[in-house]
């Protein structure tokens, strides 16, 4: 299993954590203005647990992700395929 963050189309400055399918939205990140990058994961999937951050880029957000799910996690190129 590896894990895909995509930009979302439809809010500024938020990205969705998705599985290596696409088929789960694991989460969100979102930039917070100043304060750096926060992951969300709501209770119901397996980023529970995960520190909320902050992060200092969208790469340690990623490099957190990974170690907590212990598998890979990427940026992907293009934003996800539908709003989320």
């Amino acid at each position: 299993m590896s894990i895909t963050i995509r930009k979302r189309r439809d809010t500024p400055a938020s990205w969705a954590i998705e599985d290596d399918e696409g088929s789960q939205n694991l989460g969100t990140i979102t930039e917070a203005g100043g304060f750096g990058i926060a992951v969300h994961g709501p209770h119901t999937t397996r980023l529970e647990g995960i520190s909320i951050g902050p992060y200092a880029s969208l790469d340690e957000a990623a490099k957190a992700i990974g170690a907590h799910l212990k598998t890979s996690c990427s940026l992907a190129e293009e934003p996800g395929r539908e709003n989320r």
